[in-house]
């Protein structure tokens, strides 16, 4: 087993997730087609139920769609010399994936408590695999001095938890994804935000962004980290709580906060200028760029830095300066949408009207991208693509190798998949052939017969191989209904050409 596959499947992937998956896959496949009334031709009628290799089996397809992009499902499995990937019906058949897809499942859903009761969890239908996944991030990695807290989106257009962030590339979303990452990308806590507290923070914002905050940071206070967060979270209630608890916060602010110097939001100032409040250990300033930027700190005071880069100042012609506070938060803030950004190069995540589906698909997602975080900080660097990769490559062969899986369909009529080239849809008004058409000087223009090249086996022309002929066939004739005009003997290669596929 290399590393790769170790770090993925012993941390986040492992054997008691996809013991779940097989097991309310197959409860709900058997409620299923025992509660629905099919016609006798639905593929439905071959299930059978999936196992542990299968279930691992299914998940790498589904990583390499991400890496392998096509419109379709179907045409993951074309025929046609276009668009054929035979690597998808040599692992597994389009109907066998398309089944464990259809009942893919994560919960009972007899079990599930009535709306109305008040143990009632809108989160129960992936509950075990969602809170399996988070501890996962935390346990597997412990993120170092600088986190910081942020909202993510998971596209959504469906019924169910949706909301909408202008501010974020996918605006209509589950709702809200709070996240807290390192200065890689790493993931360490991954909470979805599913209403439960909306009246509470109707009533007492504060402190229900308080809990927020310090339910995000449970296992990384007092050791003095470095928490980074936007205006929505912070204030100097909150700020004054974690520095109690040995976390400093940097961040910027909104100035209709409890406790902020109301003076300091009706100031008038110029390109450059700061106007700072402080009350130890918080710092509260405002500093004029483009407009006025309201930043909250408990590491920093109101000093100026060069900014990094040797910038000039279009006005002055001198270096740019900026508060340490600001430049501080311009580079750890990034880390939530470097993560994002990470999860969707290669994203398994496609169309579906089953949310749940959709949110375990995002996480196996993040949980690759963490999982390459992690190698490239205890192993070695390599690109994110090549990760992806290998991690599939061995992913697939460890599932075969580990259980009997039925990878090809039954046999059958062979697909006549050569009827898509153009070439062999032979039709006497269009393919016939013509004299390569006189240039200059040159009346007579003769050129290699592509069929006739075809049969001196591996011979590149420039230098003559023991065993190939050394006949050289020219001809005249071109084929003027083909795309690229292939040179054609007239008999008997102009009818080889457009006959057979392997002329």
């Amino acid at each position: 087993m290399s590393q790769r596959h170790w770090i993925f499947c012993h941390f986040f992937v492992h054997d008691e997730l996809i013991d779940i998956l097989v097991h309310e896959t197959n409860l709900y496949a058997d409620q299923d087609i025992e509660r629905t009334q099919v016609g006798p031709e639905s593929r439905i009628h071959r299930w059978k139920p999936t196992t542990r290799s299968e279930m691992k089996l299914f998940i790498g397809i589904t990583m390499l769609m991400g890496v392998v992009r096509k419109p379709t499902l179907d045409m993951y499995w074309s025929k046609s010399s276009l668009f054929e990937t035979p690597a998808f019906g040599s692992l597994l058949t389009r109907n066998r994936y398309c089944l464990i897809l259809k009942f893919l499942h994560f919960s009972d859903n007899d079990a599930m408590p009535a709306k109305t009761d008040p143990s009632y969890d809108r989160l129960y239908k992936i509950r075990a695999v969602y809170d399996l996944l988070s501890s996962a991030y935390m346990e597997a990695y412990t993120p170092g001095q600088h986190v910081c807290i942020d909202e993510g989106m998971i596209r959504w257009f469906g019924r169910g938890f949706r909301t909408y962030l202008p501010s974020k590339r996918a605006k209509y979303g589950m709702k809200k994804v709070y996240k807290l990452c390192e200065d890689s990308g790493y993931t360490h806590k991954f909470k979805l935000y599913t209403g439960e507290t909306r009246a509470a923070a109707e009533n007492e914002e504060y402190g229900t962004l308080q809990h927020l905050v310090l339910n995000l940071m449970t296992g990384l206070l007092d050791e003095g980290r470095v928490l980074y967060m936007d205006n929505y979270y912070n204030s100097p209630v909150l700020a004054k709580l974690l520095y109690q608890q040995k976390t400093h916060v940097v961040g910027t602010l909104r100035m209709n906060r409890r406790g902020v110097p109301k003076e300091l939001n009706k100031l008038k100032l110029k390109p450059g200028d700061v106007q700072f409040r402080t009350c130890d250990p918080i710092t509260v300033l405002v500093w004029h760029d483009k407009r006025n930027v309201n930043m909250i700190s408990t590491l920093h005071d109101a000093s100026m830095q060069v900014a990094p880069g040797g910038k000039l100042s279009r006005q002055t012609g001198q270096s740019v300066c900026k508060p340490a506070a600001v430049l501080d938060y311009n580079k750890h803030m990034g880390s939530v949408d470097k993560s994002d950004q990470m999860v969707l190069v290669n994203s398994s995540v496609r169309k579906t009207l089953k949310w749940t589906k959709k949110l375990f698909f995002h996480m196996l997602d993040l949980s690759v991208t963490n999982a390459y975080i992690l190698y490239c900080k205890h192993v070695k660097k390599i690109k994110h693509l090549n990760f992806v990769k290998e991690l599939i490559q061995q992913l697939v062969s460890n599932s075969i190798e580990e259980g009997d899986i039925t990878r090809r369909a039954r046999p059958g009529r062979k697909s006549a998949d050569s009827s898509s080239l153009l070439r062999l849809e032979f039709n006497m008004s269009k393919h016939w052939p013509v004299l390569i058409p006189a240039t200059g000087k040159k009346q007579n223009h003769r050129r290699d017969c592509v069929v006739c090249k075809s049969h001196q086996g591996q011979c590149t022309g420039k230098r003559w191989i023991k065993g190939e002929s050394r006949k050289r066939t020219e001809t005249r004739y071109i084929c003027a209904g083909c795309d690229g005009e292939p040179a054609l003997c007239v008999t008997p290669c102009f009818q080889q050409y457009h006959t057979q596929r392997d002329y």
